[in-house]
């Protein structure tokens, strides 16, 4: 070869390897695949413009139950996940086969009438595909399910799906309701980056429970079988292991169709499959096998790997530590962290990892810190996650641990004047918190030995108070006890010693009614003086009494001591 041609022949192999059709990236045999329309981009190209693999991807077609990723994104970024929406009679239609419904319908369950949240009514679309959940939720979110669709459209135009227009939120068929495989890889691109959504897509089973209305709970399986086969044990062997989603779809008109997506040490790659036949059930899984070996071709030959060492990564961190000890610190008070990337292997296509190469600037860094980062903290404890982000996206994720020990400062030194240096022993002025010297008084907290013999001694002293209060009220008791009974003997004895009526009017009168009223005298004269009544008391002493008869039968002589002689007025 001349050899002035020689750099000219360079220059045009490198331009036919830059303009090769994307096929020619790829080993994977796609042109085995029967799909009408196919395209294979990796998830960071948000416009689908430089396609791993395409195949009629700005044909129209119809886009079936692959609509309702769209549904979905709408609703996550007009309203709550936790709005609570009540079933109308938006959802009548399916069960009347009206307005394109047919009974093939994929419904989730509902019963007009039931409220639940938004969050339930997108994991019914998502997950099982529940054309009366598509229509409940564009109700609940855009008020009328045409004002809801209008959003659609409206979201679809800023996303530059110039070739799509639809009809409804659920993909049920209509003439004018229309995309292509390459608009439709823009909106799942887009849509995997919401976090909510993500984790809709990815879940295998769901459980929305029963309510007021609807007694039974709804037990919801993801239909995509690269994510679960849970309740089709014959299919075990389709679920992928690196597949993160998205959405089927099947109708007569649309064929089968599915849109999925896998990802792999921080590589993300969508494959988007379109009008396969549906005559038969092998037929219809025919969609997963060729994804699942799309996918395994990507991460296997078309993504390339490189080290996060040749990377030239961030990997040093600093954290303020409350109450950490100086000494454990470095001088700015931080503690430092280290990412382990020495293991680390990142995914990604050729081109995008030269790039990553070339201008490490624009791997960015995320840190999620633990809720507390405050002394003591031992080390290899957990204190964050740092996530790595490349144009947005997040390629991977290390966890933060701490590289040492960092012990509480025990004490608050003493504040020394301003004018005098800290000193020598390691003592710092301004009321700085430090380690406790031997020379500092160290105050130290109650031991837990002491609080339990303090209780204790509470409690001791709690029991003896009650006790003398229950013991003096004994005493008191049997104090009353005592005096009724010895008043009780002694009213005994005085009736015992007091003669009878007969006997009495005998010795002090002749007849009965001359006793008597000599002793009705003698009462009335006893009455007018109270003096002259005898006083009982305790020791037995007493004013003299009647208290015998003489043999003869006449009267005692009845004497009265000095003190109960009566009292004369001057």
């Amino acid at each position: 070869m001349n050899k002035p041609l020689r750099p000219l022949c360079l220059l045009l192999c490198a331009l036919l390897l830059v303009l090769a059709p994307s096929a020619a990236l790829a080993e994977y045999n796609y042109e085995g695949l029967l799909t009408p329309n196919i395209i294979v981009i990796d998830a960071g190209d948000l416009a689908a413009s430089n396609p791993i693999y395409e195949r009629a991807a700005d044909t129209k077609l119809y886009p079936a139950s692959t609509t309702k990723i769209l549904t979905c994104i709408v609703a996550l970024e007009n309203s709550s996940l936790d709005t609570q929406v009540t079933v109308g009679e938006e959802i009548k239609g399916l069960y009347e086969l009206k307005n394109g419904y047919t009974e093939n319908s994929s419904l989730m369950g509902l019963v007009q009438g039931e409220t639940l949240s938004l969050r339930d009514l997108l994991y019914g679309l998502m997950l099982v595909s529940g054309n009366e959940a598509a229509d409940a939720i564009a109700v609940a979110v855009g008020g009328t399910i045409e004002n809801f669709v209008s959003m659609m459209n409206a979201k679809a135009a800023e996303l530059g799906m110039s070739n799509s227009h639809f009809m409804n939120p659920n993909g049920v068929h209509s003439d004018e309701h229309y995309s292509t495989a390459r608009d439709m890889a823009k909106l799942t691109a887009y849509a995997l980056n919401n976090r909510d959504f993500a984790a809709i897509v990815r879940t295998g089973v769901y459980t929305v429970p029963a309510n007021s209305v609807r007694q039974n709970e709804l037990k919801l399986v993801n239909s995509n079988l690269l994510i679960t086969a849970e309740d089709s044990p014959q299919y075990d062997s389709y679920p992928y292991a690196h597949c993160i989603g998205v959405k089927t779809g099947l109708t007569t008109k649309a064929g089968s169709c599915l849109i999925a997506a896998a990802e792999k040490d921080g590589a993300r790659a969508i494959v988007c499959l379109y009008g396969d036949p549906i005559d038969t059930k092998g037929e219809q899984l025919q969609r997963f096998t060729n994804a699942r070996g799309i996918f395994e071709d990507l991460f296997a030959n078309v993504y390339t790997t490189v080290s996060g060492e040749a990377l030239n990564l961030q990997t040093t961190f600093s954290c303020t530590v409350q109450r950490g000890r100086p000494e454990d610190l470095d001088e700015n008070g931080q503690l430092t962290l280290t990412a382990d990337i020495s293991q680390l292997s990142i995914r990604g296509l050729p081109s995008e990892l030269e790039q990553m190469q070339a201008n490490p600037a624009a791997i960015t860094t995320e840190i999620a810190w633990a809720d507390s980062l405050a002394a003591p903290i031992r080390q290899g404890q957990w204190l964050g996650t740092v996530s790595y982000l490349y144009n947005g996206r997040e390629i991977f994720s290390l966890e933060l641990t701490a590289p040492k020990d960092v012990l509480e400062v025990a004490v608050l030194s003493p504040t020394n004047d301003a004018s005098a240096p800290g000193d020598s022993d390691g003592q710092t002025t301004g009321g700085l918190l430090t380690e406790p010297t031997q020379s500092q008084p160290v105050k130290k907290g109650m031991s837990p030995f002491l609080v339990v013999l303090l209780v204790l001694l509470g409690i001791l002293v709690v029991v003896v108070i009650v006790s003398a209060l229950i013991a003096a009220q004994k005493r008191k008791r049997r104090r009353l006890r005592q005096q009724r009974r010895m008043q009780q003997q002694q009213q005994r004895r005085v009736q015992q010693t007091r003669p009878s009526g007969s006997a009495y009017g005998q010795a002090y009168g002749r007849g009965g009614s001359g006793g008597g009223a000599r002793r009705d005298g003698t009462a009335a004269a006893e009455r007018r003086s109270p003096s002259r009544q005898p006083s009982a008391r305790n020791d037995g002493q007493a004013g003299a009494r009647p208290a015998q008869r003489s043999g003869s039968g006449q009267a005692p002589q009845r004497t009265r001591s000095a003190q109960e002689q009566p009292r004369r007025r001057p």
